[in-house]
């Protein structure tokens, strides 16, 4: 059982289920769960996806390694002969066209190519563009710590709310057609998914994806839950 199936597991015995079992018909076979013998339940982690017609790409496969490499080139310049530090911000946008793993090398090489090169106009605030989707903006500060200090991850091109709405209804149809030849054999299905987009969905989040509605088509119920400090439960 993996941390998000860990963190459904735990939600539905805050439902003082009779019976719970995990994989009843077997390992990594559907359904995940099952409640007191009558309700199949789904588990998924949601996660944030570029969409492309048919392709279908995990931004944190994009975006997670780009962001990793970057901190580790913050901490390779252990210099002291600069004059102030500087704030970084990374951008991504939505990318033209869908990546395959060989993107990466190329851009490690250029990411380090402009790191290398602002550290000698530190004084300057600069955004350079990476690639089509990649955008690093250097804006220097007051202190002087360490040369490359804080950095953020933005994503501007995207509301919260359609994020979660398109991320939600893949993982519906995904899940409806895995579960398609047995959806006779239990009196309920339920699609619990674990958030991972964001810092979680707010209040505000939940009320307008809700009133936008989804085809939740073989599930009787939608369940996001997050597995942060808040530990919220919305239901579609």
């Amino acid at each position: 059982m993996n941390i998000d199936e860990e963190g459904v597991e735990n939600y539905l015995k805050t439902l003082n289920p009779i019976c719970l079992q995990f994989e009843p018909e077997g390992k990594n076979t559907t359904p995940d769960f099952l409640l007191d013998n009558k309700i199949a339940i789904e588990a998924r982690r949601l996660n944030k996806n570029y969409f492309n017609g048919d392709i279908v790409s995990s931004k944190e496969n994009l975006e997670q390694p780009i962001f990793d490499y970057i901190n580790t080139l913050i901490r390779s310049f252990d210099k002291s002969d600069y004059t102030n530090s500087v704030y970084i911000d990374i951008i991504f946008s939505e990318p033209k066209t869908i990546r395959q793993s060989s993107y990466l090398k190329n851009i490690k090489m250029d990411l380090n190519k402009v790191f290398k090169e602002h550290a000698l106009k530190v004084d300057i605030a600069q955004e350079y563009e990476i690639s089509d989707f990649l955008k690093i903006s250097f804006e220097p500060t007051s202190k002087k710590d360490t040369l490359y200090r804080h950095p953020s991850l933005s994503s501007p091109f995207f509301w919260v709310v359609s994020e979660y709405r398109r991320n939600i209804q893949h993982s519906i149809d995904e899940k409806a057609e895995k579960i398609g030849a047995k959806f006779d054999n239990y009196q309920e299905w339920w699609l619990v998914l674990v958030d991972h987009i964001f810092y979680g969905m707010s209040d505000e989040d939940y009320h307008q994806i809700k009133s936008s509605g989804f085809n939740k088509k073989k599930f009787s119920k939608i369940i996001v839950i997050s597995l942060n400090e808040r530990h919220n439960v919305y239901e579609f």
